[in-house]
């Protein structure tokens, strides 16, 4: 693995231009790395000159045809912004990591430290400002179900939840609900549930404002002393 300590720019130049190489490899027989990190790098001739270094553990590689939203793949701290909001990714969510990757060489620590996806966009938000309009659109058509998802839920619960004992819906009659029906969305819209917990997303036509709400209030100073 990498040295966890800063490395001189000269270094960091051989090892950027090797690691764009292997991705630049990897783009152009469509796989997405996934899992690019520090950690994920291991220098292959450390007392030889140029030191060379290789991208390692594919074990989250995929061809990047094969992603589907929501995917959830990578490291937190590494990932880049469309993979944490469950938008569908390609080989430019590599390219992110190794932005990070490059930061790290240089200064010795992570740009963007946290141990939850929430902390890493709050820092992302606080250095760069809120993703695009378009970005935030496409997480909510992606997230937004059929309506008829959400009766079929609805219905399904209720059945469930019966108070009558002997009206309560049984595993066979469960399994035969309509809601399980493959043509039928597991997205469900929870915007009649304002106020309530909600059961699988927040209430998708409002994702934008929550999204805002959430993480906009935090803005406080934020000083890049520490990674200087």
């Amino acid at each position: 693995m990498l040295p966890k300590t800063k490395l001189q720019v000269v270094l960091t130049k051989f090892f950027y231009r090797q690691l764009t190489n292997a991705l630049s490899h990897l783009g152009s027989v469509g796989i997405v790395h996934a899992d690019l990190k520090s950690r994920n790098i291991m220098v292959v001739n450390r007392h030889e000159s140029p030191i060379k270094v290789k991208l390692i553990d594919f074990g989250l590689a995929c061809p990047a045809s094969a992603v589907m939203p929501g995917d959830r793949v990578g490291t937190v701290g590494y990932c880049a912004p469309e993979v944490m909001l469950g938008l569908p990714f390609n080989e430019a969510s590599d390219m992110w990591s190794l932005g990070l990757v490059a930061v790290e060489l240089g200064t010795g620590v992570p740009l963007y430290p946290g141990n939850e996806d929430y902390d890493v966009l709050k820092f992302i938000i606080e250095t760069q400002g809120q993703p695009p309009d378009h970005v935030l659109d496409s997480v909510m058509k992606v997230r937004r179900g059929p309506e008829n998802g959400q009766r079929l839920f609805v219905s399904l619960i209720k059945q469930m939840l019966a108070l009558d004992a002997n009206q309560r819906i049984t595993p066979s009659e469960v399994l035969r609900h309509p809601f399980f029906d493959p043509k039928s969305s597991l997205c469900i819209d929870t915007s009649s549930t304002r106020g309530q917990n909600p059961v699988v997303f927040q209430q998708p036509s409002n994702l934008k404002t929550w999204f805002c709400q959430r993480f906009l209030p935090l803005k406080r100073k934020f000083f890049l002393s520490t990674v200087a």
